[in-house]
């Protein structure tokens, strides 16, 4: 079997680092990978290790003598679903047109590649279930494509993380996927409710990641909390420097930059705190798992407002790490009595402090013991075992 995976901007850029643990088991299991970027800036990391994935930049192929365009007719109608099922309205519709005429151009590219591509026993996998969906479900509805399969994760899946609290496309996405996998029963519970017409679908299946063995470096007393993700207002990361300020005895690291990184320095550098505070900035994938295997860490922190299945939290408990975790998109799939402990969606400062500091207590008292954390990452979100479940389900 073939797969041909289409990603947002992998192997360029810094991004999209889970999709690298996922190539590890299922290179292992197919007999060809080829990756299709929907953005190609920035250096490509070296696959190398890989010797049966390779990458096609699509994007310079000629299309002008391309015949699979979409009528305006055609275009019109597609809106017009969307119209039915309350996923678009008039302010948009020049937005959704623009959406279409995009995927339009990007499908014809697509098309150029696939004229000289063995498609037998292949797999078209996207991923993301954004503007890929709309580029297969093209070449699906002109015939040019027999199947495929998308993954959803949280941006792509939920409503609420849109300003117009819509997602473009939507029905015309589901209307031609083969089948939409969400990375979280909460995602697929979701996509289900809100399109009960598409539920046989919508499945799930999780992501996962790979075993760097349990962190045993418990050899010191002071009380270690680690976050990571980027710095934005969605993951709400100076918040979690508030509360930290509020408990004089605990030390925090937090790995990651993003937009809000530099105002939090700034905050944290005039905070009479700072010296209880570590900001790392952005790490690469091979030095945060180093990190978590070797220092002592008591507890991992996540307030994010919202999120699909938190893959930084997956790696925590891998290494025998408990959690305290707002309850948003699947992160109560994870975060559970036996790997920590779950916050409101949207807390009070005063109360995720409250919260952290009975965990830390509990945690002193023998609670959420390292192995017990590990064996449930085991049992669920082992990279080998959730990716082989998935290269079954592609079959």
């Amino acid at each position: 079997m073939k797969i041909i995976l289409f990603t947002a901007s992998y192997p360029y850029g810094s991004g999209e680092t889970f999709v690298e643990s996922e190539l590890e088991v299922i290179s292992k299991l197919v007999e060809e990978i080829v990756i299709i970027p929907m953005k190609t800036k920035g250096v490509a990391r070296s696959l190398y290790a890989l010797p049966n994935v390779k990458v096609v930049n699509i994007h310079g192929n000629d299309i002008r003598n391309s015949e699979i365009g979409l009528s305006l007719v055609l275009k019109m109608r597609i809106l017009l679903n969307e119209w039915s099922y309350s996923n678009t309205s008039f302010k948009y519709l020049r937005y959704d047109l623009r959406m279409l005429h995009n995927a339009e151009n990007i499908a014809k590219k697509l098309n150029v590649w696939l004229q000289s591509f063995e498609t037998k026993n292949a797999v078209f996998y996207s991923f993301w279930f954004d503007e890929w969906a709309n580029v297969l479900a093209i070449l699906k509805l002109k015939g040019l494509l027999p199947k495929h399969v998308c993954r959803a994760h949280g941006y792509d899946l939920y409503f609420e993380r849109h300003e117009r609290k819509q997602i473009p496309l939507r029905f015309f996405q589901l209307k031609h996927v083969t089948s939409v996998v969400a990375v979280s029963k909460a995602g697929r519970d979701y996509l289900r409710s809100h399109f009960p017409k598409f539920k046989n679908k919508i499945g799930f299946s999780y992501l996962g990641t790979k075993d760097y063995g349990l962190n045993e470096n418990h050899s010191t007393n002071q009380i270690h909390i680690v976050s990571c993700s980027t710095v934005k207002p969605l993951k709400r990361v100076e918040d979690i420097f508030q509360i930290i300020e509020g408990i004089p005895f605990v030390h925090w690291t937090h790995i990651g930059d993003g937009e809000g990184f530099v105002a939090l320095e700034k905050r944290v550098s005039s905070s009479e705190h700072r010296s209880r505070v570590f900001l790392k900035g952005a790490m690469s994938h091979d030095e945060v798992m180093a990190f978590y295997s070797t220092r002592p860490i008591t507890c991992f922190m996540n307030i994010s407002e919202s999120e699909g299945l938190p893959v930084s939290i997956m790696e925590a408990i891998s290494f025998g790490i408990p959690v305290i975790a707002t309850n948003v998109g699947g992160t109560s799939e994870i975060v559970n009595e036996q790997t920590g402990v779950l916050l409101a969606a949207n807390p009070t400062i005063d109360e995720a402090k409250q919260s952290l500091i009975a965990i830390l207590e509990q945690i002193n008292n023998g609670n959420y013991p390292s192995q017990t954390i590990r064996d449930f990452w085991k049992i669920h979100f082992d990279a080998k075992i959730n990716y082989r479940n998935f290269i079954d389900q592609l079959v």
